[in-house]
């Protein structure tokens, strides 16, 4: 899917956003209207091409899609040019806690998925990660303001993004999520990426997925109760063979490495591999070819490999 930031600017500071500073600091002349309208016509008149490699989606993200001025005309644009396409917002959903915007932006008549990012069980760990007081209080109000006006056109996703912070709380966070939006379409647990801010404050944030695998272990009990979960940025080898059919792989080639030993590895061809970022800062000690023989069921999506473990 075609991914466009549509803002260089965000009503949160997370500690571990991906956007460098060059980002927050960039030419504003990218997120006006007429130079993003330009992209969408240019997407168009490529349309073949867009329906062959593309299909299905426009992806919009930031900074904070929701702060756009232009959010509501790109939507138009899309629905204009390729009608049916789902437009998909990643977002922090503090803006929908005001009840007439969502009630707006829900009432467009599109195929619209929002993924939204929920740092916390409670505002304590929430706020101390997005940097920001209150965030936690409007992000749930406005996924009430969404789940009050949302249609059966709309997909909503939830995402934690674990690491330092809050990894220890996964039980809680996922116990929260159940408890308070048990109608949501996808649950995303996501191993964060070590770029732009992260990479800025790795001491305070830093995890390994040797530390975080005994708290993944603990929600699994969890998983059935959300009619679908996934699991970005992790490779094979750093799991337990049950947690295989929810990997999903979402990294671009040039973000990732496979190590020498991986050449051993039978799942090696269904593996995201390491983020570079990972193996710059943490190393490569954890990663370990899969020689034992398993038995899977492969899926024809590549982004999703596994669909099943067989016994």
């Amino acid at each position: 899917m075609p991914v466009i930031s549509i803002y260089n600017r965000c009503n949160n500071k997370c500690i571990m956003c991906t956007n460098p500073d060059k980002f927050w600091n960039g030419n504003k002349k990218e997120f006006n209207l007429s130079f993003l309208l330009n992209r969408l016509d240019r997407f168009y008149q490529g349309e073949k091409e867009f329906l062959e490699i593309h299909r299905d989606s426009f992806s919009f993200t930031g900074g904070e899609p929701t702060l756009s001025p232009y959010l509501i005309p790109l939507i138009e644009k899309i629905n204009a040019l390729f009608y049916g396409k789902r437009v998909i917002c990643l977002t922090n959903g503090r803006m929908f806690s005001y009840a007439d915007y969502a009630k707006r932006i829900l009432q467009l008549g599109i195929n619209l998925e929002l993924a939204i990012a929920i740092h916390g069980h409670n505002s304590k760990i929430h706020d101390s990660i997005t940097r920001t007081a209150k965030s936690f209080v409007q992000t749930t109000k406005g996924l009430h303001n969404i789940f009050r006006f949302k249609k059966k056109n709309h997909t909503i996703e939830i995402r934690v993004v674990m690491h330092q912070l809050n990894y220890k709380f996964l039980e809680k966070i996922t116990r929260f999520i159940k408890k308070e939006f048990p109608s949501i379409d996808r649950l995303v647990f996501i191993f964060f990426e070590i770029e732009g801010q992260a990479c800025k404050n790795i001491k305070a944030i830093k995890v390994t997925y040797s530390q975080l695998l005994p708290y993944i272990e603990k929600i699994r009990t969890f998983l059935h109760y959300f009619p679908e979960v996934r699991f970005y940025h992790f490779p094979l080898c750093v799991l337990p063979t049950k947690f295989y059919p929810y990997v999903w792989r979402t990294l671009p080639d040039r973000e990732v490495s496979f190590l020498n030993n991986c050449r051993g590895c039978n799942l090696k061809q269904f593996c995201l591999g390491v983020h570079k970022g990972y193996l710059k800062y943490v190393g490569d000690s954890e990663f370990k070819p899969i020689k034992r023989k398993i038995n899977i069921q492969e899926g024809c999506n590549w982004h999703h490999p596994i669909l099943k473990v067989n016994p």
